[in-house]
């Protein structure tokens, strides 16, 4: 025979997998004393293991149990896990020997901890993904502070983002949340610092302030507690009325000094706010308020969405906007107020065009956001517009969505300023979960950030 002849065809080669039976032969010998030479034990618990798994899973397992080590020699390894890690330590395990663990929402954080601990690369990676998934799809306030917490720990910037986002749009479940009184105080500041977060008014969100200042957990601390939060909240934002309160407050009487130049300053504001512009413009941002008295709150709601058709379904705010925050009972509450609209198309684009009858003209499949100016104002206006979505959970309204643009309103007449693709369309479909018993509801938030000559022609986008 020809040696060509015995040289086997390559065409008929054929890869068989066995993954299926060769994992179960591992997970055979997971908790098995069938050649284990070693034994973990976490609080009480013993779990027979094999080194080869643990070494080749785990760069800390390899250390561990090299020569180097102390205990490498013993038969039993004493670990020391926190509690929440001791529940899910079997699952743990069971993953090395596996390379599969059910996640779920109450175990991730703590199978993440182990994962980071051990340096098991692949199981971090997938657990900081599932919380990706499950921020808004299934949200918790006190879980989303926990996880944005160790995202800021390790770094891990996408998933702080997102935490970041949810807890910024949902602020006012966040201050009704148990873990409130126990953030630290860099946690606190770094909320108060943001104009994203969605509160009902400045008001309210000092009276959790100071229930934080004089909880348990940062009564030894008031002072410097109140040095440093006091500058973040917006005192020009609050009614005079609600100030004088905050006056008589035992809080301020105690730290008089402290809250005097503050209340000053916002008393001035609101005497001053509307005869003289420059000095009554907004020392303090807008952060998204849903009280009435801004005026720069608009809810909608969208209902029977799915059997509403495109030409009924764009939402529509006529809007007067404050450039300074006055108190809504002032005759001149809506001097110098900025008016324009701003419409909305869940269900696509399109313009009307009327002649001999109307019927729709020009038209696209994508969700558009659209500010129209046809009255320009004397100066150049800034603009800063939160939409958000809600979706309803287990009896929980809660904001699921939101997304953010800038829009510099020029002096031009007929500006129009347009944002496509808002949110993916598909996402709106009729099982989506930005609807509310059949309905779409959200709120538009709008706010002047700033005004003048010097504003550069061009809108900025985030």
């Amino acid at each position: 025979m020809a040696e060509s002849d015995l040289k086997s065809d390559k065409t008929a080669v054929e890869t068989i997998s066995d993954t299926s039976d060769f994992i179960q032969r591992f997970e055979n010998l997971f908790d098995s004393s069938r050649l284990s030479d070693v034994v973990l034990c976490v609080s009480g618990e013993r779990y027979r293991v094999h080194k080869f798994i643990l070494v080749t899973a785990s760069e800390v397992f390899c250390a561990m149990l090299s020569d180097q080590w102390q205990e490498s020699k013993k038969t039993e390894i004493q670990l020391t896990e926190d509690d929440a890690c001791k529940d899910v330590f079997e699952q743990f395990l069971k993953y090395l020997y596996t390379g599969s663990i059910d996640l779920a929402i109450d175990t991730t954080l703590p199978i993440l901890l182990l994962a980071d601990k051990y340096s098991i690369k692949t199981l971090q990676k997938s657990c900081v993904q599932y919380m990706q998934r499950h921020i808004v799809a299934t949200p918790d306030t006190n879980r989303t502070l926990s996880w944005y917490q160790y995202a800021k720990l390790t770094s891990q910037e996408e998933l702080m983002q997102e935490c970041g986002k949810f807890i910024l749009s949902n602020f006012s479940v966040i201050l009704e949340a148990s873990d409130w009184n126990t953030l630290s105080k860099n946690e606190v500041i770094e909320f108060l610092m943001s104009s994203d977060m969605i509160i009902e008014s400045e008001y309210i969100l000092w009276l959790y302030v100071e229930q934080w200042l004089l909880s348990t957990h940062n009564k030894d601390n008031i002072q410097e507690n109140i040095n440093e939060i006091l500058p973040l909240i917006h005192f020009s934002m609050i009614l005079p009325k609600h100030l004088l309160m905050i006056e008589s407050s035992n809080l301020c009487q105690d730290f008089n000094n402290l809250f005097k130049e503050k209340l000053n300053q916002a008393y001035r504001h609101h005497s001053l706010a509307v005869d003289c512009a420059e000095v009554g413009k907004s020392i303090e941002p807008y952060r998204n308020y849903c009280s009435d008295i801004y005026k720069i709150c608009h809810p909608f709601s969208l209902h029977e969405y799915k059997d509403c058709q495109r030409i009924d379904s764009k939402i529509t705010i006529r809007c007067q906007i404050p450039p300074r925050f006055i108190s809504p009972n002032h005759p001149n509450c809506d001097k110098d107020s900025a008016m324009f609209h701003v419409y909305f198309y869940p269900k696509g684009f399109f313009s009307i065009i009327t002649l001999y009858g109307s019927y729709v003209g020009r038209r696209n499949d994508g969700t558009t956001l659209k500010v129209v100016n046809r009255m320009p104002y004397e100066v150049p206006i800034k603009i800063h517009i939160t939409l958000v979505l809600y979706s309803l959970l287990n009896s929980v309204k809660y904001v699921s969505f939101t997304h953010n643009s800038h829009h510099l309103l020029t002096k031009q007449n007929n500006f129009e300023d347009t944002v496509d693709n808002v949110i993916d369309i598909k996402k709106l479909a009729d099982d989506s979960q930005y609807l509310i018993n059949g309905a779409l509801e959200g709120k538009i938030f709008i706010k002047v950030e700033d005004m003048g000559e010097h504003l550069g022609p061009t809108p900025k986008r985030e």
